[in-house]
């Protein structure tokens, strides 16, 4: 009994020191090289800006029927869209109002319960 416990807590162990490894590894790769660490999670929520999009798209044109207000999600979804899109596509200048997709998106999110 006690043997399978220590093992268990070998391994509990090993799997901490290899995550506080990695995590280290990636902690000094973002201080030697920020600009492509920034590019990634730029990437990363652009990626996120249009499933949200689309997501909210869909659940506009679903509840079409019953809510009156279901433009205002359809139309936050399609402004996520346009900035995600518009953030893959590598355009110098963005759309910079990410705060305004937001408030739209939890505007229309408001309206609608």
């Amino acid at each position: 009994m006690m043997g399978s416990i220590r093992r268990k807590h070998r391994r509990a162990w090993l799997a901490l020191v290899a995550r506080g490894l990695l995590a280290l590894a990636i902690g000094v790769y973002l201080l030697l090289r920020p600009l492509d660490s920034l590019a990634v999670i730029a990437m990363c929520i652009a990626i996120w800006a249009v499933l949200s999009g689309v997501t909210e798209v869909a659940h506009a044109l679903e509840i079409r029927s019953t809510v009156g207000s279901w433009w205002l999600l359809f139309l936050g979804g399609f402004i996520s869209i346009g900035f995600g899109v518009a953030s893959v596509n590598g355009r110098r200048r963005a759309p910079k109002p990410p705060a305004m997709t937001t408030a739209l998106t939890s505007f229309s999110r408001a309206s609608t319960r």
